[in-house]
């Protein structure tokens, strides 16, 4: 009931316009074939999804939702924009869903990541030990560029 209530929920035939793959859910050949234009599916579509009151959709009865899946399934021509707005719901349904799982691992993880490099720093700093190396100087010390510059080791 909430969601029919937001801006979105109203604006559903312009989001349908502009998302769908309209040469996909009537191609030019479909509509050549059945004397019905593109530019009428598309109008009855966007009509449709207007007219919709997302208010009562969910109280439709089983009977309610089996007689039009089986009127979808007798019109041949329902039935194939409907696989079509099924095959375009679906790649969408998708990629939100591996869109908000990459987000979530990231949230995920960013904070073990933090926590174990301020635990690398800590035991960096904290860890003891001598500053100096005590690793032996080499013995071609004179024709290092710092020594020639006049540094000192």
């Amino acid at each position: 009931r909430e969601f029919s209530q937001l801006r979105l929920a109203k604006k559903i035939p312009q989001v349908l316009d502009q998302l769908l793959p309209w040469e996909k859910v009537y191609p030019a050949e479909l509509a050549s074939s059945s004397g019905v234009t593109q530019a009428e599916v598309r109008q009855a579509i966007l009509a449709f999804a207007g007219a919709i009151n997302l208010q009562e959709i969910a109280t439709w009865s089983e009977d309610e939702v089996k007689e039009a899946t089986d009127l979808v399934e007798r019109n041949e021509v329902l039935k194939e924009v409907f696989e079509v707005l099924d095959d375009v719901l679906e790649e969408g349904w998708q990629g939100i869903i591996g869109g908000a799982t990459a987000f979530a691992s990231f949230l995920l993880l960013a904070p073990l990541l933090i926590l174990g490099l301020l635990v690398a720093a800590c035991v960096s700093a904290l860890g003891g030990g001598d500053a100096v190396s005590n690793a032996p100087l080499p013995a071609d010390l004179g024709t290092m560029p710092l020594y020639k510059l006049g540094g000192s080791i």
